[in-house]
């Protein structure tokens, strides 16, 4: 039986490490392995993954936009981790101009929309994120979207009509809800 020291993991302590591992813990709950990721990486076995993620390894530069991308990870700030990583000498936040990558403002409104996920923004479904893409490119979002109120309305002409969400309700349906509400 061999000890496990730090030494056998002298990156563990690095940021890109704890943010490779978050991230494979984050896939890993929803059933992808460790070898999946690393075949996805086009490695030939899991280990090379699992000793960057435990920090025996580093974390190629080269090959941060393919992680980045795969476990959903921010691509900047994933770069960033792995250049302090791979070269603790250099202090590249103070080379970019700037101690953090995203202002305090916008960091704690992240947080707050991960309150209301319930988890990570990076980990919700697609369906979730283009809904949220296409709220913020709306100008005027409060015309478009329903409160909570209108929505049991829009959910019973939906139950009556179902192609209303495809193809909108008939003329005669129109004239039908204005006379009910009269």
């Amino acid at each position: 039986m061999t000890i496990e020291t730090e030494n056998d993991r002298p990156l563990a302590h690095t940021e890109a490490t704890k943010m490779l591992a978050e991230a494979i813990a984050a896939k890993q709950a929803l059933g992808v392995s460790q070898r999946d990721l690393a075949i996805a990486l086009g490695y030939r076995s899991g280990v090379i993954v699992s000793h960057m993620a435990n920090g025996r390894a580093p974390i190629p530069i080269d090959r941060s936009k393919d992680i980045s991308d795969l476990l959903d990870l921010d691509r900047n700030a994933f770069l960033l981790a792995v250049l302090e990583q791979r070269l603790p000498m250099l202090d590249f936040r103070s080379l970019i101009g700037n101690h953090s990558l995203i202002d305090e403002k916008d960091e704690r409104l992240m947080k707050q929309f991960e309150v209301i996920a319930g988890r990570p923004l990076s980990t919700l479904p697609a369906d979730h994120l283009d809904l949220i893409r296409e709220c913020l490119a709306d100008r005027e979002p409060r015309s478009r979207w329903l409160s909570l109120h209108e929505l049991p309305i829009v959910a019973l002409i939906r139950r009556l009509r179902p192609t209303f969400r495809s193809q909108g309700l008939t003329q005669a349906d129109q004239e039908k809800v204005q006379e009910a509400l009269r």
